[in-house]
This record gives C-alpha cells, sequence and structure tokens, in this order.
C-alpha cells in the first residue's frame, strides 16, 4: 500500500531513541542504548473534503495497526515503509471540509555516520533558553524552616534551537545528534557568554519542516 497524500505543513518530526541515563555527582555519564534511532512524523490535513478522507480511512483501518505502507516524500526527507504509529483523528471545519491526522513510524533506524569532530557543527539561533543548575538535597520542616546543601556544581542546561535552516544542515545535525546522544560528550562555546565547555546532548531531536528546504529544529544540551 503507497500513501500519496501531502501534508499540511508545517510537519512536525522527533528522531527519538530509548535510552537509559544514570549520571554520577561527578558528571561521570553512563547509559544504556535501548534502541537505535527511529523518526516519527506527526501529519495534519487541514481542509480536506469529505472525499479524500472517505477514500483513506478504509486504508488506515486495513493497516493499523501492525503493518507497514510505503511513503516517499521527498520535502520531508521520508522514503521507505512506516508504520501508522497513532488512531486516525478528524473533526468537520465547514460544509464539506474536514481537518484530520495521524502519526507514522519510519520501519527502518536512522544509520549512524560518525562525524569529522564532536564540535557542534552550526551555531544556534538566538532565543533559546539558559538555566543555572545544582543537584542539591533539601528538607524543609513544617515551621517552614530549611537545610539545603548542594551535591554538584553550577551546570547550564541549554535547550537549543535551529531556524530558517536548510534541510542539508538538518540531516548533518541529525547524524551528529545520533553519534553523540546519550553518551559521547560534544564540544560547544555558548556564543553570548562565550562559556567554552564539554556538554552532554541531553534530548531526542525535533524538527519542523515548514517549507521545501526550509526546516527549524533543536535539542537540548547540558553542560558536564
Amino acid at each position: 500500500m503507497t500513501l500519496s497524500l501531502q501534508p499540511t505543513f508545517p510537519v512536525e518530526i522527533e528522531t527519538r531513541k530509548q535510552v537509559l541515563v544514570y549520571e554520577a555527582e561527578t558528571s561521570a555519564r553512563r547509559a544504556v542504548r535501548k534502541s537505535k534511532a527511529f523518526r516519527f512524523y506527526v501529519l495534519e490535513f487541514k481542509g480536506r473534503k469529505q472525499q479524500e478522507y472517505d477514500d483513506f480511512e478504509p486504508t488506515f483501518s486495513s493497516n493499523y495497526p501492525g503493518k507497514t505502507i510505503e511513503w516517499l516524500n521527498t520535502v520531508l526527507d521520508a522514503s521507505g515503509d512506516f508504520e501508522l504509529d497513532s488512531e486516525l483523528t478528524w473533526h468537520p471545519a465547514r460544509n464539506n471540509l474536514l481537518d484530520y491526522a495521524f502519526s507514522l513510524k519510519r520501519q527502518d533506524p536512522q544509520v549512524v555516520v560518525p562525524p569529522e569532530s564532536n564540535a557542534l557543527p552550526f551555531v544556534p539561533s538566538y532565543g533559546y533558553d539558559v538555566k543555572l543548575r545544582k543537584e542539591v538535597l533539601i528538607s524543609q520542616a513544617v515551621s517552614y524552616l530549611r537545610k539545603a546543601s548542594a551535591t554538584s556544581g553550577t551546570k547550564r542546561p541549554i535547550d537549543l534551537v535551529f531556524r530558517a535552516r536548510s534541510l542539508a544542515e538538518l540531516l548533518t545535525m541529525e547524524q551528529f545528534w545520533d553519534y553523540h546522544y546519550p553518551c559521547r560528550q560534544i564540544s560547544f562555546t555558548e556564543p553570548v557568554l562565550n562559556i567554552e565547555s564539554e556538554w552532554w546532548i541531553d534530548s531526542n531531536f525535533k524538527w519542523r519542516v515548514i517549507g521545501e528546504n526550509l526546516v527549524e529544529y533543536s535539542f537540548a544540551v547540558r553542560e558536564v
């Protein structure tokens, strides 16, 4: 079965791994990688004629769950076999027009490509969030008297964002993320405060396709 429908932009995509991470107070990190990286696509179809939905519903019913459908979409860098990964939801938009949505999971995992270095290859866009964080132990009495102690030094978690980028850049960064997450350190100099340090990648890789060759993406890093 081949999927030929074109979703409404923007399209939300997430490249995910199942990992278990253990980090000591000294920032030494161990992790168990439970899976390779897989892509998940959230597809929305807005303002579509009811006939389009009626034609697709039997395909969904006969293939969800457990069966695969073939899909090719160069703008979304999607090709191969995909599993339907969610319920099919819809609601009436206007007379004879529907909005509907479902999710796909790519059946084959991403191929890990070792990068040339551990330095973050692209500079993030402005607008990311930075925090100052310590691991602490706090106890508080009923009277609100508090005792506290720090079990680590100050670390900076940052949610990096990359806006208005090309698909080629995104694919390079996705490979960089896949190789390093969760247990290989990366080098990154925070451009505003000029903080040069080693970092862990600390989240899945989220991206959004806004149009042809126009994407944005994000992931979290944490200072070692």
